[in-house]
């Protein structure tokens, strides 16, 4: 579904003009005057998704929602940022001599870097696998016996990095929303000088950050 098309407004659309076209569209749609249930079923998701400009950017830089225009990539980042919590509780020694917080925030932060970096190579490789296709001619006649295969290669592996590079964007996407969780937190620590996280060695057991 695209919530853009079953509202009926161009994606540039301002707030005011999201909220005036689904007044308008749900007039005719709404239930209680006959109107079409599932139609304005699925117009009251649309607008679930359009109507927060948080969400709305989210599912523009994503394409992903939920079926209560809640944004899926939320309840992830809730939970690895509870889980980031719970193994530095379990794993640190003194544990009311640190503050959670701002560990959790550094451990967070350094997967960012990694992912942009991972983007920028991804891209990288895309444009030698395109500039590589074009050095290949396939000279079709009637002799030949398969089809471009080379090309269906190359085309194959663009599609991979390029699924790569929207499953990266994602991950980086699912740490701010993470650091936006964490920054509504803070933690008093029991140490006289607030020493954060320094000189505290932890590992996660999460397999991504």
């Amino acid at each position: 579904m695209n919530p853009y098309e079953t509202i009926g407004v161009d994606k540039k659309a301002s707030q005011k003009e999201i909220s005036k076209a689904f007044r308008d569209k749900a007039k005719g749609l709404h239930p209680d005057i006959g109107g079409n249930t599932k139609g304005f079923q699925e117009l009251s998701k649309a607008y679930g998704i359009l109507k927060s400009p948080e969400i709305r950017k989210i599912y523009d830089e994503t394409g992903d929602m939920n079926g209560d225009g809640q944004n899926p990539l939320i309840n992830i980042a809730i939970q690895r940022v509870l889980m980031l919590i719970d193994d530095i509780i379990s794993k640190s020694e003194n544990i009311f001599q640190i503050d959670i917080i701002f560990l959790s925030k550094k451990h967070i932060q350094k997967a960012r870097p990694v992912l942009k970096q991972d983007i920028k190579s991804t891209t990288e490789q895309i444009e030698t696998l395109r500039k590589l296709k074009t050095r290949f001619k396939f000279k079709k006649n009637k002799k030949s016996i398969t089809d471009n295969i080379v090309n269906n290669m190359i085309n194959d592996k663009i599609k991979i990095a390029n699924s790569r590079i929207y499953n990266l964007k994602k991950e980086i996407k699912i740490i701010e929303i993470a650091l936006e969780i964490i920054d509504c937190y803070s933690f008093k620590n029991d140490s006289s000088h607030n020493f954060g996280g320094f000189g505290v060695t932890f590992t996660t057991t999460s397999s991504t950050w």
